[in-house]
C-alpha cells in the first residue's frame, strides 16, 4: 500500500477452496493489487490505500457485486485522520 494514505478499503475473506477465485475477482473489480494480511487461520484481509474519500468510496462501489458473497466476511472503509467516520459495509463475524 502506498505510504501515508489517508483512506483504506479492507475486505476480509474466508480461507476456503474459493479463496484464490475470490482474490482474482477482488483484483479485477479494483484493478489494483492489494496488500494482504493474514488475520488468523480462517481469514485473510485484502487492503487498498487511497488519498481521498472519493477514491475509497469508488472502490467500495466497485466491490458491490462481490459483497453479498458468503466468502466475504467484512468490507470496511477507514479514514485514518478520523477513525470515528470509518464505515462498515458488511460484517459477519
Amino acid at each position: 500500500m502506498r505510504d501515508l494514505v489517508k483512506f483504506a478499503v479492507a475486505v476480509s475473506v474466508k480461507k476456503t477452496n474459493e479463496l484464490a477465485t475470490t482474490e482474482v475477482e477482488l483484483i479485477k473489480l479494483i484493478s489494483e493489487d492489494p496488500d494482504r494480511t493474514i488475520e488468523d487461520d480462517s481469514q485473510i484481509e485484502f487492503r487498498w490505500g487511497y488519498d481521498s474519500r472519493d477514491e475509497a468510496e469508488a472502490a467500495v462501489l466497485q466491490l458491490n457485486p462481490l459483497i453479498p458473497s458468503p466468502e466475504i466476511i467484512s468490507v470496511k472503509m477507514t479514514e485514518y485522520g478520523d477513525m470515528e467516520s470509518s464505515i462498515i459495509f458488511k460484517e459477519t463475524r
